[in-house]
């Protein structure tokens, strides 16, 4: 329960905070918001985010660096999940969401970070994922 009231919190600040930047005011939170405003506002800060990312015509890097903020919002919309959501294999999938995207977004942002090293390979995600040695 704690858990619940601290993510709702934080989720009514970020919701306030997209708002009044958007519109270039301060605003305090009137209220907590609705489920469906929680995924509208995910959707709507993925949507602004991917619109301001600088790409470079590099289609590796431009692809991780539009990915991360479309995991970013999944991550969002799976805290809404777990606020909001009844349905236990829906409620199972949003906690899987949060650990693997969480994890994504790493695994991309240290590829961004290793790819300004031209001489670094990009990162794998599991040793599974590598190429398989010669014999």
């Amino acid at each position: 329960m704690v858990i619940r009231s601290l993510l709702l919190a934080s989720f009514a600040i970020a919701v306030t905070t997209m708002g009044a930047v958007k519109h270039g005011r301060q605003q305090t939170a009137k209220h907590a918001p609705s489920c469906s405003e929680m995924l509208s506002a995910s959707m709507m800060h993925m949507h602004e985010s991917m619109a301001t990312v600088a790409t470079t015509g590099e289609f590796d890097s431009d692809f991780m660096k539009l990915m991360i903020p479309h995991h970013e919002a999944a991550l969002e919309m799976a805290k809404a999940e777990l606020l909001c959501g009844k349905d236990p294999a829906a409620r199972r999938l949003a906690q899987e969401i949060l650990a693997d995207q969480s994890s994504e977004i790493d695994l991309m942002k240290l590829y961004l970070k290793q790819t300004v090293d031209h001489n670094a390979a990009p990162p794998t995600k599991t040793p599974s994922a590598q190429a398989p040695k010669e014999k």
